[in-house]
């Protein structure tokens, strides 16, 4: 099935009906929902509050856009990280929120783009990747498939054969179209003190934030079940005369 993770992490101690007070603040933002039928879940992990459920690519494309809804929400904590991981996609990302404001976020699209895309000031562990000596690899030569848009054509005589950018990290060869891979367990280790992509977290007693929807469509089934239960007793007392 591969890695399919997309959270907000922030650290939070207080009560589990104070924390689903804010994430529920969190989610009534059209821009942070995906729709309205899906319901947000929230995990603790010691003192952090991880949720799950919340869009997260328009933050990566702008991080105002998260900053904008904490302040509209008057929730700042000191910390906020905003991670994603899709392996069906060799899509990456991470962010970092300072009291509220954007420092840094990397977003690597599987779909568009080969490198990662960067906003704000390099972070201190990323700059072995961003300093990286690379070379080229002939995915054809290699017998490997042609991901044209994965690939850079470094060979304007030779239009079929695509290359593909290898970074050189601490003695390790990284293809390009994964150092946001590698990139992001190194934050999330970094930062959360544990790897999120690979260590996962623990999913007991979660926080379950019923969508909108959801919510209607319970209120209308409780509505008619105990509409059902009226006609019947009405129609029992007919059945007794």
């Amino acid at each position: 099935m591969g890695i399919r993770l997309e959270n907000i992490v922030f650290p939070f101690t207080g009560e589990a009906g104070e924390l689903k007070k804010v994430v529920a603040s969190l989610a009534s933002d059209d821009r942070l929902r995906y729709n309205e039928s899906e319901s947000i879940v929230v995990f603790r992990q010691g003192s952090l509050a991880i949720v799950d459920g919340l869009c997260t690519n328009k933050v990566f494309n702008d991080p105002s856009i998260l900053e904008d809804i904490l302040k509209e929400i008057d929730f700042v904590p000191e910390y906020l990280y905003v991670l994603c991981h899709f392996s069906f996609c060799d899509t990456f990302g991470y962010a970092l929120f300072d009291k509220g404001k954007s420092v840094r976020s990397m977003f690597q699209d599987g779909w568009e783009e080969l490198e990662p895309v960067y906003t704000g000031l390099p972070l201190d562990f990323e700059k072995k990747y961003l300093e990286a000596p690379y070379h080229y690899v002939d995915l054809n030569e290699e017998g490997g498939e042609k991901f044209a848009e994965l690939t850079i054509i470094v060979d304007p005589s030779n239009p079929d054969a695509y290359y593909e950018k290898v970074y050189t990290v601490n003695d390790e060869e990284i293809r390009a179209s994964f150092i946001g891979e590698s990139m992001l367990h190194e934050f999330s280790e970094k930062f959360l003190g544990f790897n999120i992509s690979l260590d996962g977290f623990d999913t007991s007693n979660p926080i379950i934030i019923q969508s909108k929807k959801k919510l209607e469509n319970s209120d209308n089934f409780a509505k008619q079940k105990q509409s059902n239960k009226l006609f019947s007793y009405i129609k029992s007392l007919f059945k007794k005369q």
